[in-house]
């Protein structure tokens, strides 16, 4: 980079890497553009001081992003989130459940205990102990499975095995007819899942935007084994995050727009507790999709034309 003098470094996420990389470059005057900010709101928030000497310019993806930046004195832009533009603004759920082969009017809940394997290890006894429950209320329930890969499938049918469920189906990539993203890539095999539920049980991460997205009411969970909460209180110097919140959902809307139910929270009962009412509740479930509906259009920008002109203005810039 010395060498060459690039007029413009752009570091995509990875903010371990990119900001050290980040910080020498500006330092032998290139200037930078860091591409998706890291969750100062959440963890950390100290990394503000190593940001504003590292990065030239600032790109979120969330609108509530900017404040913090823009009061930090870290020049920055909302470029909105890919995700927005990649799902559509209505939802179908007839055609997603002829694509799985689901009956339009079976009633289903999506479970989607993540795609780690210590998540799965962690969430799923819990998420199927719980369908269980709802289907001892409501027999005829369906329940619909997304896995990543045939390690992750192998891994959940043996939990499975322990606890079973009726009228279960794992859905795999190879199960479902491939459909292309309009920017290229593979559609995830989640998204057709969470399009063809009526409600959806989640583990905490990216998997809830793109459930909100998809305008559908969810629960959402995360369990922590005890070493990894203390490795998270070691490297943030924080035992929880700085919000009130953990989904991203609810982080975005800035309330408590579908529960989270963490740690020792996450138990069965409590939990088909409240995805009976994601199943049931209709005026609760017409209200999460209007809320969701509004975070969709305010994430729904033109990402790649903002953060080309935001690039190619620092770069002529040179600062």
């Amino acid at each position: 980079m010395e060498k060459n003098h690039p007029d413009v470094f752009v570091g995509i996420d990875a903010p371990d890497f990119n900001l050290r990389m980040e910080a020498a470059l500006r330092q032998q005057g290139i200037p930078t553009v860091q591409f998706v900010g890291p969750s100062i709101w959440a963890w950390r928030y100290e990394r503000i001081h190593k940001i504003r000497e590292a990065v030239s310019h600032m790109l979120v993806l969330f609108p509530f992003e900017v404040d913090i930046y823009k009061k930090e004195g870290v020049p920055v832009t909302c470029v909105g989130h890919p995700l927005a533009q990649s799902i559509p603004l209505e939802p179908d759920l007839i055609a997603a459940r002829a694509r799985l082969g689901v009956a339009p009017d079976a009633r289903v809940l999506g479970l989607l205990p993540g795609s780690r394997r210590s998540e799965i290890a962690n969430l799923a006894p819990r998420f199927l102990q719980a369908a269980q429950l709802l289907q001892a209320e409501e027999p005829a329930l369906q329940i619909l499975v997304p896995v990543v890969n045939a390690a992750r499938k192998a891994q959940f049918e043996a939990i499975l095995k322990d606890h079973p469920v009726k009228h279960i189906r794992i859905v795999t990539n190879e199960s479902v007819a491939t459909q292309l993203l309009a920017g290229g890539g593979q559609k995830p095999v989640a998204w057709d899942v969470m399009e063809a539920s009526d409600a959806l049980l989640i583990a905490s991460g990216t998997a809830t935007l793109e459930a909100a997205l998809y305008k559908r009411p969810m629960v959402i969970s995360y369990v922590l084994t005890p070493l990894m909460k203390n490795i998270m209180a070691w490297q943030s110097g924080q035992k929880r995050p700085l919000l009130d919140w953990i989904g991203l959902p609810n982080i975005l809307c800035q309330d408590f727009i579908v529960p989270e139910l963490l740690q020792e929270e996450a138990e069965p009962k409590s939990l088909a507790r409240a995805c009976r009412r994601a199943l049931d509740d209709s005026s609760w479930r017409e209200k999460v999709s209007r809320h969701f509906y509004r975070l969709h259009e305010s994430l729904r920008l033109d990402t790649a034309k903002l953060a080309a002109n935001v690039i190619l203005d620092v770069a002529r810039r040179g600062y």
